[in-house]
């Protein structure tokens, strides 16, 4: 068979289009060589079940490929291929022939596997260089994979699978069952397989290349009852039959090595066939720390003659030893050396150096004298375990060519390392790790309880220093640990490749994988979670003990925390197919389950201890509590061993786990003890805790808002209570009842009317037996001075607790880190001193140091703890840390010190080394606790402040309230400019950028754009960003900023990049720890930097940028309709931001922030006033207040215009006429406009509402729109100012209010001066919630057109409602005119790309006051955000705006930002479905526009401002006809638009009653009538808004207090005035239609008339 050069492009279907783009085009894998080192993996599988042009057809209508191996192959390899053919047809329902011979057989489509070496055609692609001969030739266990084009008798295509050894052909071949859906857990979970018929490979290269881990492997360390008891039930014993699975397993996961299974088994001696199996499938075999020589530990008792003492029996150990070499042959083996005692204890109670060294060498001679060859060339390892470490530690050395294997302390705690100056060896270092353990302080082997953050922190560490030779885990009995497992493998595969961010991943991707991408996020974040959990405290190491059931709630919150992980595990079982519960419930379900349980049961037994000491009715209730969960206990253990997958598993979860007393098990589960009481029929109310023995914690706002305390009956009969408070603002959650056995109280406080302070009062109990418990409460209510812009954490009960992430400030100079590591430790994360790869050496003046201000309200002697993980002495002495408050002197503190193994214990234990320091606080007040890294690779995890108050637990009090992460008093004053802190990783991501920053260029813009940038990163960062000169840093790394004026940024930049940028436009790139922004002027600069911002605060990268952006329209302008007495004109949102009566000497500090907010999305002009013009803003005293306003919004590039009364010639400079033709009136505006630029330089000039809704204009005097326009461009056009003239003009007169402004301005088209630009409403009525654009867009081709926007809300809502309008904008601005031709959408008609203008503009309707939020309600901030973002481009999704939106507003938690995000773009929709849907528009109440009046008709009003103008309601239909059979305003449109209006049938329906009148029985395109149909959207319509009220109250956890109560509140309004609308809308009509509501259709609560009678009166 010939073959051909392979094709690697591929051309993709439309049907895969959106597929592969979402892999990252993964068919184009490219092979990218770096010295040596091969790059390649596929991020995700390349087959698909869909067609793909050029790809390679797997399986087709069930039917797969066949496979072909050469018979000269590797037996495994012929084995593997077998697996192969079985998981083809798993997936496919057919099992495809495999042949195995020479030559391949003539067929168009195969899969050929083979090795180099071993396979005949392999060999010919290499020596043709189809396939590289670098890709495999000198490599270990590569693979590759690829298609290629083959000739011959029958030409087609082939799938090769080539392997530079027998390990690399297999890790191919089962990768390629990886990519059709096969997992590693097939067997080991019973993960199902999901069939396919069809099965398409996109063509490419796919390999990962060579591991840079050499050995990977685990150690099954088989401890009876489980994995022992299952294995002898299923296969009789540790035999072939068992390690065949074993042995894939490993090969599945690319691991390589076995440590077998040891208690009372012997890998050689139990099945001769063993040791062949596994050198058959190439898993190299060793013996574990133990067990020297190759012999099981176990056969010492078999064969072993005298003692396991070589002082004594030297001889006999080396006989027993050379058996075990001359049995292990020439199968590929790693030989332990060394010796320990019997049963894995200790050889001796003294370390004898010179016995171990002379046992060593014996041990070397007999590898020698067996193997024939020096002992240098068979691979041995020497494990450092336990005590063994000792003769290394006092100086004893093996030969260069043993491996060292390095330990962990049995509890994932990395004992020894090399350091990393250490000179190679050449058999390197290994580490042996654990996931499960049999000894002190306690066994641990149930379950999970491995954080894969930890595993990557400690394997991390090993990596780094060198530890490449050999990684191996101590798995127990291999279930349950089947996640860890993967995630260890994969990482030892190249620990390089998994960065944290791929760590953090891991989860999903593994979920993913064995249960499909629809739960993989809930599913990889529940197995987390409940890993996170078990790391507290391991199951066996729990007891009623363990957890405080008094102190901060502690016992309770550990109990719901599960208990609502349970549930969320359980309704993902619910949910998943049927197929894969089985696998779900090993994987995920049971652990939580079962932990749940456990932890709930040993809570319920410390309350069942404590309420029989009490004398509480309800001891005995907890007692038969944990009689329950204890049965409940052996009642998942027997589902899983027996129900589950047909009782397969039966005897896996038979480990002891509870009742544990030492460190070994009780030899069946043990129950806690309980106390049983008698309680009397006859008892008294008391209270817990006893007010005269304990006090309940101080009452704060802050750190302790809510204290509780329970009443509990001592008798069986019910006890009625009353409760009082000393205080009227003191509050209890019940003021009088009746206790059958107990009841939780809370109490609260009205804050704003306590009194400031320290305060004692009380809560008094009475019940019905007259007794009386008095009991205090301490009420704290301090008086909180300015703190700074970062934040502090706030002293409460004279305690705090801060999490090592919550950092104020941050410092790390290279070549130190902070490395922030999520899902880490106890209660949060952890905080890693780190350093870049490879450093030997740090400088004393580097350092890396957290602050963190902290609020205390006492003073004196202050112990602090500091919690790191319990990382060791990895080198051989106690790691160091710093410490001090505020100025004081640092003191150095060793962690570790001289430690026994009791300390030890504890800290392993607890899973944290708890370092004390005491200090001496003078004063209360604001002081900054700050730590110091001294020794690289301790972890901080948190901080517990003891100021006198702080109570035993064992997790610490929860954090203490910070005014800048605990945002309980969010207001929404900061906008999208809240710069919260970030996640660690995104921290950590972005450090490398912030080392220091260069700013080209002095002016006052670049001067805020500095100052946000460095303001922004301290909050986001905790980084203080320095400024340095550019060649520092050019060379230590950050920011450089400037114009092209700056020689530095110019030549960063080529000439090419340099044009691409337009005059407010920018580029930024990156490279290396350098982020570059640049432009044309200085306001590119700081939008450049709002850019960079945006990144960071929405959590993407800012590596490898390259970013050009240039703005869409010239100008982007909000418009003011501000009036002088502080009142806006359709303002929603407060009074207007204007202070006139302060202007000129006070200026508010919202001026400022209102022009960050404006430059953050790049608009850059302002319109102060309303269209509806007063003209005192042209007197002096008026332009010197705006003249400040206008120096504040300079700095952020934005320019102030003015809105004018077009009389103000006559009422203001008292002449005659304000005719535009009259030179009198010209000098007028030109002495005016010359008067304005004297105050304001860079005034940008008029917005002009003319001749509309009563307004005087040029059509008063016989003149047109354009003279009247151009008078005031003349006098502008010195100035290089504008005249924005509206075309918002109608006439009571005119039979179609939608035709008049295309009717007037239309003839002027080409008439008006250049600096004129007509303002044009999105549609051609009144800013309607749904209405086609205005037909002026691509009619006026020779006069520019701006488009206007509404912000403010005056349709919809106003900002009582939610409406994002971001679909509203971006259905305009992509609409298709056909100006000329297909599209010329309305954006285009605009910008200046498609009718080049000397100016573009767009323009929106402020919603902008004086509420907090700024306004009105904060969903409504989200409209400003999103006017600006398209302001600058249109081409942005208007849901990738809202996304980034709320990632900047609220946060970026998915589970928030999903829901809220769909919400948002379905609201717009929503207000039209229950306001005015199928085209219906103007149904208001008239004047106020607030709520439905579709009957006004008031005989004294004009007409167009009354509903039946609009609808024409009456008995043969609705809708206004703009057909040509109507008013013929369709005919303003371009075809094929006008015809399409045109036809009742064709015209869109969401349009139809805009352009027609509609028969009520017309049928729509879904079968109904438009009644009906009516009926269906408006019902549709308040469904959604009592859907919006349910999907926030989901989202409550993830918000602060304020805001969310805020967003309720209006909600419940939004849903409620729907309900309003309905009603009315669907009554009036009825009235006209006589028809009824369908039944299936919630009926209406309101009654016509009440609605007609009600006045409406908005304020």
């Amino acid at each position: 068979m010939d073959i051909g050069p392979i094709k690697y492009g591929v051309i993709m279907t439309s049907s895969l289009c959106i597929r592969i783009l979402r892999i990252h085009l993964l068919c184009l894998l490219f092979i990218v060589w770096a010295g040596t080192t091969l790059q390649a993996q596929s991020p995700e599988s390349p087959v698909f079940d869909d067609p793909v042009e050029n790809g390679f057809t797997l399986a087709k209508n069930g039917n797969p490929v066949p496979i072909c191996v050469s018979e000269n192959d590797f037996p495994g390899v012929i084995r593997v291929a077998g697996h192969l053919q079985r998981d083809l047809g798993k997936v496919t329902g057919t099992v495809p022939a495999l042949h195995i011979q020479t030559p391949i057989p003539a067929c168009p489509y195969m899969i050929i596997a083979g090795t180099a070496g071993k396979n005949e055609y392999i060999d010919s692609l290499i020596r043709k260089d189809v396939i590289g001969s670098n890709l495999l030739l000198g490599r270990r266990e590569t693979y590759v994979i690829t298609v290629i084009e083959t000739q011959g008798e029958v030409p087609g295509k082939a799938l090769i699978i080539a392997g530079s050894d027998k390990r690399g052909t297999i890790y191919g071949i089962y990768e390629l069952s990886k990519y059709i859906g096969v997992t590693p857990l097939h067997f080991w979970a019973d993960v199902p397989v999901k069939q396919k018929r069809d099965l398409y490979m996109i063509p490419g290269i796919y390999t990962a290349g060579e591991p840079a881990v050499r050995y990977r492997g685990i150690f099954i360390n088989d401890e009876a009852p489980a994995l022992a008891g299952w294995v002898h039930e299923r296969y009789g014993s540790f035999n072939s039959r068992f390690y065949e699975h074993v042995f894939e397993y490993i090969l599945r996961l690319r691991g390589n090595f076995l440590w077998p299974a040891m208690w009372g088994r012997a890998f050689y001696d139990d099945d001769p066939v063993n040791p062949q199996l596994a050198d058959e499938y190439g898993i190299v075999i060793g013996t574990s720390h133990h067990e020297p020589m190759m012999r099981a530990h176990v056969e010492w008792a078999r064969y072993g003659k005298g003692a396991w003492d070589y002082r004594t029996n030297a001889g006999v150990l080396r006989d027993f030893w050379r058996t075990g070499l001359e049995r292990m042959g020439n199968y590929e083996s790693i030989v332990t050396v060394g010796m320990r005692g019997d049963g894995d204890e200790p050889m001796s109670r003294e370390q004898d150096m010179d016995l171990l060294e002379g046992i060593i060498n014996d041990q070397r001679s007999i590898i020698e004298d067996v193997s024939g060859k020096p002992a240098r060339e068979t691979p041995q390892m020497w494990a450092l375990y336990k005590e063994v470490q000792d003769y290394y530690d006092q100086g004893m050395r093996v030969p260069d060519d043993v491996t060292l294997m390095f330990c962990d302390d049995n509890w994932g705690n990395v004992r020894k390392l090399p350091r990393i100056q250490d000179k190679e060896r050449k058999g390197g270092y290994g580490m042996y790790y654990h996931f499960d353990y049999v000894g002190g302080p306690r066994n641990y082997k149930w379950l999970n309880t491995n954080l894969i953050s930890r595993v990557w922190e400690q394997m991390d560490l090993c990596y780094r220093h060198g530890v490449d030779r050999i990684w191996i885990v101590n798995v127990g009995d291999i279930k349950p640990m089947e996640f860890p497992t993967a995630f260890f493998l994969e990482m030892a595969w190249d620990p390089q490749a998994m960065t944290k961010e791929r760590m953090l991943s891991f989860p999903r991707r593994w979920a993913e994988e064995h249960f499909g991408p629809a739960h993989a996020a809930r599913i990889g974040e529940m197995i987390t979670t409940y890993s996170f959990y078990n790391a507290r405290r391991k199951p066996e190491l729990l007891s009623p003990q363990t957890y405080n059931v008094q102190n901060y709630r502690e016992a309770d919150r550990v109990v719901e925390q599960y208990r609502k992980l349970e549930n969320k595990a359980l309704a993902i079982y619910d949910s998943i197919e049927e197929s894969y519960r089985d696998a779900f419930y090993q994987l995920v379900l049971f652990p939580i389950q079962a932990c749940a349980n456990l932890n709930e049961m040993y809570v319920a037994a410390a309350k069942n201890h404590l309420y029989a000491d009490q004398g509480r009715t309800s001891a005995n209730i907890m007692a038969q509590r944990v009689r329950d969960l204890f049965k409940k206990d052996s009642q998942l253990t027997s589902y899983y061993h027996h129900d589950l997958s047909d009782g397969k598993w039966n005897h896996m979860m038979s480990q002891t786990h509870i009742g544990y007393t030492y460190w070994q098990e009780p030899p069946v589960n043990a129950m806690p003890a309980i106390k049983w009481t008698h309680v009397p029929a006859e008892g008294h109310l008391k209270v817990s805790p006893d007010p005269d023995a304990s006090s309940l914690p101080e009452l704060d706002p802050f750190g302790c808002d809510t204290v509780f305390f329970e009443i509990y009956n001592t008798g069986m009969a019910s006890r009625r209570f009353m409760l009082k408070t000393g205080h009227p603002w003191l509050h209890v959650s019940a003021t009088r009842g009746s206790v059958d056995e107990q009841l939780t109280v809370f109490l609260t406080a009205e804050w704003d009317k306590v009194s400031p302070g320290r305060i004692e009062t009380y809560a008094e109990l009475s019940d019905d037996t007259g007794e009386t418990v008095r009991i205090p409460v301490s009420v704290h209510n301090p008086v909180i001075g300015e703190l700074p812009d970062t934040g502090a954490f706030f002293e409460s009960n004279g305690c705090v607790a801060i999490e090592a992430m919550h950092y104020s400030h941050r410092i790390q100079h290279d070549p130190w880190m902070w490395e922030h590591i999520p899902d880490f430790g106890r209660t949060h994360s952890g905080m890693r001193m780190s350093t870049t790869n490879g450093c030997t050496n740090i400088a004393a003046d580097q350092t890396a140091e957290l602050a963190y201000n902290i609020l205390f309200f006492s003073s004196g002697k202050i112990n602090v703890d500091a919690l790191f993980s319990p990382t060791l002495d990895f080198h051989g002495k106690s790691l160091r840390y710093a410490i001090a408050f505020d100025d004081e002197p640092f003191r150095e503190v060793e962690l570790h010190g001289q430690y026994n193994p009791k300390d030890w214990e504890r800290w392993v234990a607890g899973n944290i080394i708890r370092s004390r320091t005491i200090h001496y606080l003078e004063t209360p007040g604001l002081h900054t606790l700050r730590i110091r890294a001294i020794d690289p690779f301790l972890v901080l995890q948190r901080f517990e402040i003891d100021a006198g108050g702080l109570l035993p637990s064992y997790l610490g009090p929860p954090e203490s309230y910070h005014n800048v992460h605990h945002t309980n008093g969010e207001d929404g004053y900061k906008l999208w400019l809240r710069y919260r802190p970030l996640d660690g990783g995104i921290q950590d991501a972005c450090a490398p950028f912030l080392k220091g920053i260069y700013i080209g260029g002095q002016s006052s813009v670049m001067n805020a754009a500095a100052e946000e940038l460095k303001h922004a990163v301290t909050l986001m960062t905790g980084l203080s960003l320095r400024s340095f000169s550019a060649d520092e840093v050019l060379e230590n790394g950050g920011i450089l900023a400037g114009t092209w004026k700056d020689r530095v940024i110019r030549n960063l930049f080529t000439q090419r990049e340099r044009d691409s940028v337009g005059p407010e436009g920018y580029a930024i790139k990156s490279t290396g720890n350098r982020l570059f922004i640049a432009g044309s002027t200085d306001k590119g600069i700081l939008y450049g930097v709002f850019h960079v911002l945006r990144l960071m605060q929405t959590g993407k990268s800012l590596e490898n940028l390259c970013i050009t952006e240039n703005p869409a329209f010239d100008l982007r302008i909000l418009n003011h309709w501000d009036n002088p007495d502080r009142s806006v004109e359709r303002g929603y949102a407060g009074l207007s931001l204007w202070e006139w009566d302060a202007l000129p000497e006070n200026v508010s500090s919202r001026y400022r922030d209102y022009a960050r907010a404006n430059a953050s999305v790049g608009i850059n002009a302002t319109v102060l006033n309303n269209v509806n013009a007063d003209v005192c803003f042209l007197t002096p005293g008026y332009l010197e207040k705006i003249a400040v306003l206008a120096g504040i919004f300079r700095e952020y590039g934005i320019r102030v215009y003015l809105s004018v009364n077009f009389s103000s010639p006559e009422i203001l400079g008292g002449l005659p006429t304000s005719d535009p033709m009259d030179p009198h009136v010209n000098k007028w505006w030109q002495d005016k406009v010359q008067e304005i630029y004297r105050y304001i330089p860079d005034f940008g000039g008029f917005l002009v509402k003319a001749n509309s809704e009563g307004r005087s204009g040029p059509l008063d005097y016989g003149r047109t729109h354009a003279d009247g326009a151009n008078m005031l461009a003349r006098a502008l056009e010195p100035y290089n100012g504008l005249v924005m003239w509206r075309a918002f003009v109608y006439s009571p007169d005119s039979d179609d209010r939608a035709k008049q402004a295309y009717e007037e301005f239309m003839p002027l088209d080409g008439k008006f001066l250049p600096n004129v630009i007509i303002q044009v409403k999105n549609g051609p009525v009144d800013f309607q919630p749904r209405e086609p654009f205005t037909p002026l867009f691509g009619a006026m081709r020779l006069t520019p057109l701006m488009i206007e926007f509404q912000i403010t809300q005056e349709y919809l809502g106003w900002s009582r409602q939610m409406a994002y309008l971001g679909p509203l904008y971006k259905e305009v601005l992509d609409a298709d005119t056909y100006a000329r031709g297909p599209g010329t959408n309305v954006a285009s008609t605009t910008d200046g790309s498609l009718f080049p203008h000397a100016v573009s503009a767009i323009a929106g309707v402020a919603n902008t006051g004086t509420d907090r939020n700024w306004t009105g309600h904060h969903l409504a901030q989200a409209n400003w955000y999103v006017f600006g973002r398209l302001a600058w481009n249109h081409r942005l999704e208007a849901g990738e705006i809202a996304r980034e939106w709320i990632a900047m507003t609220f946060n970026n938690e998915e589970p928030f930002t999903r829901p809220l995000l769909n919400m948002m773009m379905r609201s717009r929709e929503a207000v039209v479905n229950y306001m005015m849907p199928l085209g219906l528009h103007h149904l208001f109440y008239t004047g106020h526009h607030y709520g439905p009046e579709p009957w006004a008709n008031d005989p004294f009003s004009r007409p167009d401002w009354q509903p039946p103008y609009y609808h024409k309601a009456d008995a043969n239909g609705v809708g206004f006809d703009r057909s040509t059979t109507g008013s013929n305003a369709v005919s303003q449109y371009f075809e094929p638009l006008s015809g399409l209006y045109d036809n009742v049938e064709t015209c869109p329906e969401n349009l139809l009653l805009w352009f027609h009148h509609v028969p009520w029985d017309h049928t729509m395109k879904n079968g109904y009538t438009l009644w009906e149909e009516m009926c269906r959207l408006y019902t549709l319509g308040v469904d959604q808004a009592r859907e919006f009220q349910k999907t926030w109250d989901r989202l409550e956890p993830y918000i602060d207090k304020a805001r969310f109560l805020d967003i309720q509140y209006k909600l419940k309004i939004q849903a409620r005035d729907a309900q309003w609308w309905r009603d009315a809308c669907l009554l009036y009509f009825q009235t006209f239609s006589r028809k009824p509501i369908p039944l299936e259709l919630e009926r209406p609560v309101y009654d016509l008339e009440e609605l007609m009678r009600m006045e409406v009166i908005m304020e």
